[in-house]
């Protein structure tokens, strides 16, 4: 079963899941594997946590696992 995430950020940047690249930080919901995900970001480090192991479960398309990366 696919589980979905939505990656949050001030700025559009490509979201890194597990290493590849998998979609943007604009409101897109990017659909995974059921799992343990790593998810960081592209561009530069100016955002915190530098990377985020979730897991998500129970999630939709319409109620994604929210993941927030923060400016620093």
């Amino acid at each position: 079963m696919n589980e979905f995430i939505l990656v949050k950020f001030h700025e559009t940047r490509e979201v890194i899941i597990n290493g590849t690249a998998s979609g943007y930080s604009t409101g897109e919901v990017i659909e995974v594997e059921a799992g343990t995900h790593t998810i960081s970001l592209t561009g530069e480090t100016n955002f915190t946590p530098s990377a985020q192991d979730e897991t998500p479960s129970g999630t939709s398309p319409i109620q994604p696992l929210m993941v927030n990366f923060l400016r620093v």
